[in-house]
């Protein structure tokens, strides 16, 4: 418990035998020297703090000017659900608990004169009530789909070009003392500063079923991208977010097709595009973060690193490493439930829709039938 206690001190403090490797200081991480170059800095990171209230000023104009004119071209359903009939006996049930049980309904049943069917669908029809319509969700997720384009657009213009993309060893040529450029700085403010901003709209957005989840995930993303930055492994912190970023559009471009308006019968071209969207980012995202990323960058920070700096491990390391391996093996349990929706979309003849806000409720015209919801990354349930 002592070395748990004084772990924690060190980290708080910012001890670099805690942070640093054996061979580095502060000082040798944020001086500019006499050419000054620019170093990363802790204070760079009040800028994270305006971008992302641009971000989120400007997510409310993309959603209402840009995403609600799409989505009403595509006929995306934006049309609340009708309340049941009043009923206060049934409403003062509902308020005790959503879901009543067999004998709830049976005693709801006697008290109101109806059948247990009909209670049973006055509460799905209740529970429908404050049901997110589907364009609300469209919306956000033009936001998002637009996001994530544009930093794989940025990072794909900025990264290859860089020599550590081609030799993963630069990474750690002349650190701690190496600098930072420009783009690569705006790249990093920017990425932090987008998960930042996700991070807070998830309070008032849709809520998720898998609401938790994804604010672990991204307050986890945030940290990963601060410590990376403020002990300057930008160069393979950069290449990390890189690859992280090659499958995110695709799944909300898929997302987004599954929200538009479909027939009831037989399938459209929008139908096969959506799941050849969905394809497409199942394989992307098994090569870019199954395959790729430990072969390239978990390497790079576990063995290069090393063999660059010296064979010491320090605390921030083994930090560090730890949550990268945690992050791929996550990736792998994803990839999995990826093959599983897939798989479900070939039995079943298409790719189901996002049901994350509503996987608990049927439409009350819409007969019956069993649902199993499986989660995979990025926050995104399918229907099995």
């Amino acid at each position: 418990m002592a070395w748990l206690v004084n772990g924690a001190l060190e980290f708080l403090t910012m001890d670099e035998h805690f942070w640093l490797s054996p061979h580095a200081n502060w000082e040798s991480v944020r001086d500019p020297g006499p050419d000054g170059v620019l170093k990363p800095h802790p204070r760079h990171l009040i800028h994270v703090v305006w971008i992302t209230a641009v971000m989120l000023i400007a997510r409310r104009y993309v959603e209402q000017f840009v995403g609600l004119p799409i989505g009403t071209w595509f006929k995306v359903p934006n049309k609340k659900n009708s309340p049941p009939e009043a009923n206060d006996i049934l409403e003062k049930a509902y308020k005790k608990g959503r879901k009543p049980s067999e004998e709830e309904v049976l005693g709801l049943a006697k008290r109101t004169d109806k059948t247990e069917r009909d209670v049973q669908r006055w509460f799905r029809k209740r529970r429908l009530v404050n049901r997110p319509v589907t364009m609300t969700k469209f919306t956000e997720g033009v936001w998002r789909f637009m996001c994530y384009f544009s930093l794989l657009v940025t990072g794909m213009f900025l990264i290859p070009r860089k020599p550590y993309w081609k030799d993963t060893n630069e990474c750690w040529t002349d650190y701690p003392q190496r600098g930072i450029t420009n783009d690569i700085f705006w790249y990093y403010m920017v990425e932090l500063s987008f998960y930042t901003s996700l991070s807070i709209s998830q309070f008032y957005d849709i809520k998720r079923s898998d609401f938790w989840e994804m604010l672990t995930h991204h307050v986890a993303t945030i940290m990963l991208i601060s410590f990376s930055y403020i002990t300057n492994y930008v160069a393979v912190g950069s290449m990390i977010m890189f690859v992280h970023d090659w499958a995110d559009p695709w799944l909300e471009l898929a997302k987004l097709i599954s929200y538009m308006k479909q027939p009831k019968e037989g399938r459209t071209i929008r139908q096969t595009i959506g799941d050849s969207v969905f394809v497409l980012f199942m394989a992307v995202f098994w090569y870019s973060r199954v395959y790729f990323y430990p072969l390239h960058c978990i390497h790079s920070t576990w063995v290069e690193m090393r063999e660059n700096l010296g064979p010491e491990v320090w605390p921030m390391h083994r930090v560090f490493n730890g949550l990268l391996i945690t992050l791929w093996v996550l990736h792998v349990f994803w990839s999995y439930q990826i093959f599983r929706v897939l798989k479900a979309s070939v039995l079943s003849g298409g790719v189901s829709e996002d049901v994350r806000s509503d996987n608990e409720d049927e439409d009350p015209d819409t007969p019956k039938h069993v649902k199993q919801t499986i989660p995979v990354p990025n926050g995104m349930n399918h229907t099995q």
